[in-house]
């Protein structure tokens, strides 16, 4: 009974870790958003703080996806270390939360490795257009093509954050449904 209740209880740590890290990964991403939609509304080419800071969050993201991917990895490690002593009748959802799990972590995994590259390289993009446009203010065309350059990297980072957002979101759920799953276990065990 006692190897019963360490693996709910490390199952239950390892649950709360993943769901603070997901939530800072979540707060990361929602405020690169921000800070991508304050851009595009406030075009002050003068004013690039707001896209410096979009690479520094673009960087804590970046440790918060690693930090969150070891957590869910570990979720999964005490998932499966459930399969000794779940009965049979709570295997079934043992195993959808894991797989619901597993498919969301590679979904993360998959996004990160994309998300951080050409967000970067929007990023980048951003910021240079925001550098020229004071530079051709004498020259109306070129300043229009570097706005609309510069808008259509706006919106391609802003869908690049939200897909993170929305897979963010979406592991916050699964680990809300693995909470459940806990507490129905701790009240059988008790």
């Amino acid at each position: 009974m006692g190897k019963n209740i360490k693996a709910l209880n490390d199952l239950h740590k390892a649950t709360e870790k993943a769901v603070g890290l997901v939530a800072a990964e979540f707060d990361f991403a929602r405020e690169l958003l921000d800070d991508l939609q304050e851009i595009q509304t406030h075009r002050d080419p003068n004013n690039l703080r707001p896209i410096r800071k979009g690479f520094r969050l673009l960087r804590w993201i970046g440790r918060a996806e690693r930090k969150v991917d070891r957590s869910l990895k570990n979720n999964l490690k005490e998932l499966e270390q459930l399969n000794n002593i779940l009965p049979p009748s709570l295997k079934p959802k043992k195993d959808d939360l894991a797989s619901k799990l597993t498919i969301a972590q590679r979904q993360l995994i998959t996004l990160a490795s994309t998300f951080r590259g050409r967000v970067k390289g929007e990023l980048d993009s951003i910021l240079k257009d925001q550098k020229q446009l004071d530079r051709y203010s004498k020259n109306p065309k070129e300043a229009e093509r570097l706005r609309f350059n510069l808008q259509i990297m706006l919106k391609l980072a802003e869908a690049d954050v939200q897909k993170l957002v929305t897979w963010t979101s979406s592991v916050e759920a699964i680990l809300q449904e693995l909470e459940q799953y806990e507490q129905e276990l701790e009240k059988m065990a008790a």
